[in-house]
């Protein structure tokens, strides 16, 4: 199963929050739900709140997160509760099977594998995910095809973890936006408006939320308006 969804790894965590399982046996495997570092972490949270569900059929989704057990990168999580069957009408819950994500695919989706062009964006566009706190949940463009040149004077001016941004090669999780359509799209709205996106320039942009499970986010997408209104 771990191949065939191509996950980063399964683990089951008994009624007790015990991790009891892990595919991949990273340092998670025999840590607690309930205690420790991941109590309050998104995974912790979900955990208890999927265990109150008292519902085999309830799936949870955790947000894109910093993943203590794994360095702090980026990871995401689904879980659902594992229910046994006593006799009709009766059953018991015995913990929670989660399924970590690649957020990498997440990515994928978003960017064409890193091939704007070939999914209709241009020389200039892109799509991102913006969290609730309007966290960037994907790859910047830029950061890929301009990393030695206007991307590295971008990061010196720009104060939101410039550091990790550089250091992990990755603006998941790790950029700041700002905008009254990044205000709008978190409440509820859609619409497309020019505006100037968050390295400052002036774009075309299209946005509207998306709910996944549980999880709110935005899609916002953008192309710079001299390219958007160039004659074709």
């Amino acid at each position: 199963m771990l191949k065939k969804l191509e996950l980063e790894d399964i683990l089951i965590a008994d009624a007790k929050g015990n991790i009891i399982y892990s595919a991949m046996k990273n340092i998670d495997f025999a840590t607690s739900l309930n205690t420790g570092p991941l109590k309050n972490s998104p995974l912790g949270k979900a955990y208890k709140s999927a265990m109150k569900k008292q519902d085999s059929e309830y799936v949870e989704l955790t947000d894109i997160h910093a993943y203590i057990h794994s360095y702090n990168n980026s990871s995401a999580f689904i879980l659902s509760p594992i229910q046994d069957l006593l006799e009709e009408d009766a059953f018991e819950i015995l913990g929670t099977l989660i399924f970590k994500l690649p957020s990498n695919h997440i990515n994928n989706i978003m960017t064409g594998h890193n091939k704007w062009e070939n999914i209709g964006l241009g020389m200039s566009g892109e799509s991102y995910l913006v969290g609730t706190h309007k966290i960037m949940r994907i790859i910047s463009r830029e950061l890929v095809e301009q990393k030695e040149s206007s991307y590295s004077k971008t990061l010196n001016n720009h104060t939101f973890s410039s550091d990790s941004i550089a250091k992990k090669n990755t603006t998941m999780r790790l950029w700041s936006l700002s905008g009254n359509y990044i205000d709008e799209v978190l409440k509820g709205k859609s619409g497309i408006k020019i505006s100037k996106n968050y390295l400052g320039r002036e774009v075309l942009t299209a946005y509207t939320p998306f709910t996944a499970l549980n999880m709110r986010w935005a899609i916002i997408r953008e192309i710079l308006t001299k390219e958007a209104f160039e004659a074709t």
